[in-house]
Formats: C-alpha cells, sequence, structure tokens
C-alpha cells in the first residue's frame, strides 16, 4: 500500500486528452497544498481501466479522485462498472457525458477532421486547442511541449475516445460526488448536473479552473472534503 504524505489527503487525478497534468506538477501543488496529489495520464486507461482499478483498491485509506474533461468519463465508467470504493470522494472538473452532443461544440466530423490532421500536422492541432483552453505564455509552453511527445497514434486514439465514449444519464449515484462546472467552459459541452452535488466555479473559469480561478477551485474542493 502506497504511503500517505505526511498531514496531506491523496488525490489521485486522471487528466484530459493531451493532458498529463504532471506539465503543471508546481503550479497545482501550489493551488492544493493540502493535497499529495498523483497526476494520472488519461491515455493508460483508454483501453481498460484495470489499473487504475488497482491503483484505488490499494490506495490509502482517506484517498480522494478526480477525473478532468476525459478523464472524467473514465471516473464515470470506473463508476457505473462499480469499480471505485464506495467510501472513496470522487469529484468530476468541467464533466461531460456526450463530448459530440448536438448543443456542444464537438460534432463527430470535426473530431475526424482533427484525427486525420493530427498525422502531419501534431503541433497545429495541438496549439489550436491550446488556444481554445486558453492557455498562455509558460502555463501554455509546458502544456504544449508534453502535447508534442505523445506519439501521433496515442493523438488519434484520445480523440476517438472522445467521440465514442458516451454516456445517458442520470449520473451514476456514487454516495460521495462533486462536480465542479465552469459557466464559461469553452470545451465540454453543456451537461446537467445533479444541482445538489455541483458547485458552479465563477466566471473565468474556463476549461482550466484550477489554472484560471485557483482560489474558487481549491475552496470548493477543501469544503467537498471537509464535509465527506
Amino acid at each position: 500500500m502506497e504511503q500517505r504524505a505526511e498531514g496531506k489527503r491523496p488525490f489521485y487525478w486522471v487528466g484530459g486528452w493531451a493532458s498529463d497534468l504532471q506539465c503543471w506538477d508546481g503550479l497545482l501543488r501550489e493551488v492544493l497544498p493540502d493535497f499529495d496529489l498523483r497526476f494520472l495520464d488519461v491515455q493508460n486507461f483508454l483501453d481498460s481501466t484495470d489499473r487504475l482499478e488497482h491503483l484505488l483498491a490499494v490506495a490509502p485509506a482517506g484517498t480522494c479522485l478526480a477525473g478532468w474533461s476525459l478523464g472524467s468519463l473514465v471516473v464515470e465508467r470506473l463508476l457505473r462498472e462499480e469499480r471505485v470504493p464506495l467510501e472513496m470522494p470522487v469529484a468530476s472538473i468541467c464533466p461531460f457525458l456526450d463530448f459530440c452532443a448536438p448543443e456542444g461544440p464537438w460534432r463527430p466530423v470535426v473530431l475526424r477532421r482533427m484525427v486525420q490532421r493530427i498525422f502531419g500536422d501534431a503541433s497545429g492541432v495541438l496549439s489550436d486547442f491550446a488556444s481554445t483552453l486558453g492557455l498562455e505564455g509558460r502555463i501554455r509552453e509546458g502544456w504544449l511541449r508534453q502535447a508534442l511527445e505523445m506519439p501521433e497514434e496515442a493523438l488519434a486514439e484520445g480523440l476517438l475516445a472522445l467521440g465514442k465514449t458516451q454516456f445517458t444519464p442520470p449520473w451514476h449515484p456514487h454516495p460521495q460526488r462533486l462536480f465542479l462546472v465552469s459557466p464559461d467552459d469553452p470545451v465540454s459541452p453543456p451537461c446537467q448536473t445533479p444541482p445538489e452535488l455541483t458547485r458552479l466555479l465563477p466566471v473565468g473559469s474556463g476549461h482550466v479552473p484550477f489554472l484560471n480561478r485557483p482560489e474558487a477551485f481549491r475552496e470548493a474542493l477543501s469544503e467537498w472534503v471537509g464535509g465527506t
């Protein structure tokens, strides 16, 4: 069993497409200083969540689980397959059940064109997506650097997963859930979440609320953990 860092609550965090959160390690540890962050690359769990299930099964008492963007879909799948301990708090950050929902900005044809373009112009696709995320300066450079290290095949696989992984409402009724939703998220399609379990973040949070509105993000997580 993994050892818990002194005075900190373990926090397993599954990232989004082309986004190993390790690229923002220092920033995120400043945002959530009371958590022992363990960043998980969603790419490792697209084909099978067995390894993730094992990590959760042997996790220290008090461990929290979060999924951001594509990671929220992976976490939802784990929950629906009843692979998450009932006592484990679970947060869905910028969540959605169907990335290509008709009311959203990502129709299937858009993803297909991105997949085709990845092979030969991965840099262009990733740069455009970084702009959609609203990333700037060193934050943008760090994200692009790690994303460009991913094989084109892996990037395409992630896009295909976004298109084919779809769930119908309602969300899984895990007893300790939190939904963190941004009012101006340019990536996640609109998706209704249980009002009593949802924390609506302030305007300006976008798709990376942990970077854009770190104080509100930290407060929401701290209140949630304090109440579980």
